[in-house]
């Protein structure tokens, strides 16, 4: 069999072919007789070669081609046309069309079989490829002619859409989250990330799946976003979890899922979206397009600022005292404002005694408060982070008439009145005036304490006061029984608990006495603990110009 093909742009031609033909033999001439005298005037004509029929043949055209449109990655690109036979025999065609890519590395092979096309029919060619990568790619069907380019861009799913990839791999954006403040761990410490000036931090959960076969998920350095590379400390040590360079495997088994974050610090304005480059070419083959709210955030993110902040400089220790700090977020998006309440235990070493997270809508303040049990005294620096940093110093708690303190958290202390007298009025004998010595006088104080707890309290003996005046310190008078009254000041003497200590939820109030000089020129009653416990001291100062007002 032999074939023709003729060079005419868009169709092939397939000829026919017939055995070769002998000429007819030659005619037999009359035997030779003597010659004659008369001359032979006949001419000898030779028989001529019969011309040999063409055998008939089969011609291919290409008509109705429709061009591929630009396409997407993940989409079909397709080129659809019609091969007509215009000769006068049927035959197959069996041939490739070839897929390259003009600047990706793409190459693929699609046959092209049809089955006997009889004349003067035609058959349909749908040729459909599905590409994985961004870019320009050339099909052609060399046989017919065919030579088509077609674009393609990155696929674009949105956040919560799956795209499916080539060799059975799936790719999911589940969630984006936009912050300028992030909780995170340095070393093993708590700590407060906050985004430089014009930069947010972009985490975005990502989840890949094979749909088919075993696959080979993308990895971290394969993702982008804003044409910013993920930022592998945001990744490793943010609270954000599982990390998707610890939760995806190398290789996914058929129906294996798996999800994790990825971090991002890109620069504030009109973003992108999530980029994927699978072929490592520098171009992005999938952008997971934003939700309006996250584009909002990134293009005008939230503003914090703490305009307003009640820190106590100085503060009994001890005691339970309370902070707070007042917050704006001044920009344009709603954001989570996070912070860090700590105390410094050591140089430069910090413990965590609070933490603030709430969503703050644009241009919306709130008050963020706190407290806090005071230790022994000294200076104490306390921060919130990343924005104050304040210095309290604690004391031996000094307080003034009618104020109190809870001691343990089970303990209430506090002075209820106070006097200067220079004599005294038992009740048990209205008649005894009990007069304080020449130049002193009587310093009285009516003090509470009560015992918080179920359980007994060793403490509240009477010579746990004492009354001091610069280096002089004085004791208080001992009442000589239990529940000795005053006609005035009205009320009992304090002795001390029975037994030496306060009965479970007792309370004892009573007016302490101490004997001073007249030439005493501040005074300060302490009370000292007497239990087993830490030792607790606290103090309740009157300066002389009070006492003349009593």
């Amino acid at each position: 069999m032999r074939r023709r093909e003729y060079l005419a742009l868009g169709t092939f031609f397939v000829t026919g072919c017939s055995a070769s033909e002998d000429p007819a033999p030659a005619t037999e001439s009359s035997p030779t007789t003597q010659p004659s005298t008369a001359t032979d005037t006949r001419t000898e004509t030779a028989t001529p070669t019969p011309t040999p029929t063409p055998a008939p043949e089969a011609e291919f055209e290409v008509r109705n081609l429709t061009r591929p449109n630009a396409t997407t990655v993940g989409n079909p690109a397709r080129l659809n046309f019609l091969v007509a036979n215009v000769g006068d025999a049927g035959s197959e065609l069996r041939t490739n069309a070839t897929v390259s890519g003009t600047d990706v590395n793409a190459e693929a092979t699609i046959p092209v079989s049809l089955g006997t096309v009889e004349p003067g029919n035609d058959s349909p060619v749908n040729l459909n490829y599905v590409p994985r990568y961004a870019g320009t790619y050339r099909i052609q069907v060399p046989e017919l002619n065919v030579a088509e380019s077609v674009e393609v861009s990155p696929a674009t799913p949105a956040m919560g859409e799956s795209v499916a990839l080539g060799e059975g791999l799936t790719i999911t954006l589940r969630k984006i989250t936009v912050d300028r403040l992030l909780f995170a761990v340095a070393g093993s410490r708590d700590v407060v990330m906050e985004a430089d000036d014009g930069t947010v931090f972009a985490f975005a959960r990502v989840e890949v799946g094979a749909r088919s076969g075993s696959v080979t998920p993308p990895r971290p350095d394969q993702f982008t976003f804003n044409s910013q590379p993920v930022a592998g400390n945001l990744s490793a040590n943010t609270t954000h979890t599982p990390r998707y360079h610890e939760a995806v495997p190398d290789q996914l088994s058929e129906g294996e899922t798996a999800t994790g974050w990825l971090g991002f610090e890109i620069r504030t304005g009109d973003p992108d979206g999530l980029g994927l480059d699978l072929n490592g070419d520098g171009t992005d083959d999938v952008v997971f397009s934003l939700p309006e709210r996250q584009r909002q955030r990134i293009q005008d993110p939230a503003q914090f600022e703490v305009f307003d902040r009640s820190i106590p400089g100085t503060v009994p220790a001890w005691d339970s005292w309370d902070a707070s700090v007042s917050v704006v977020n001044g920009g344009e998006s709603g954001g989570t404002f996070r912070a860090l309440v700590k105390r410094e235990i050591s140089d430069g070493d910090w413990e965590v005694i609070d933490r603030f997270e709430a969503f703050m809508p644009a241009h919306r303040n709130k008050t963020f408060s706190w407290s806090y049990d005071a230790g022994d005294p000294g200076e104490t620096r306390f921060r919130v982070e990343p924005f104050v940093t304040s210095e309290v110093n604690t004391h031996v708690p000094v307080l003034r008439r009618e104020a109190e303190i809870t001691l343990w958290g089970d303990l209430r202390l506090g002075t209820r009145e106070f006097t200067a007298r220079d004599s005294i009025w038992l009740s048990s004998d209205p008649n005894l005036r009990q007069e304080a010595a020449d130049g002193f006088h009587y310093l009285m104080y009516e003090i509470e304490i009560e015992n918080l707890t179920d359980d007994s309290i060793r403490e509240g003996h009477l010579d746990s006061f004492t009354l001091e005046s610069g280096s002089k310190r004085f004791s208080p008078l001992v009442p000589s029984s239990q529940g000795q009254s005053l006609a005035s000041p009205s009320g009992d003497l304090y002795a001390g608990p029975v037994g030496g200590s306060l009965a479970p939820t007792e309370r004892m109030v009573g007016w302490i006495v101490f004997e001073a000089p007249d030439d005493i020129r501040d005074a300060t009653l302490r009370w000292t603990s007497s239990g087993s416990r830490p030792e607790r001291t606290v103090e309740w100062m009157r300066n002389p110009p009070e006492w003349a007002q009593e």
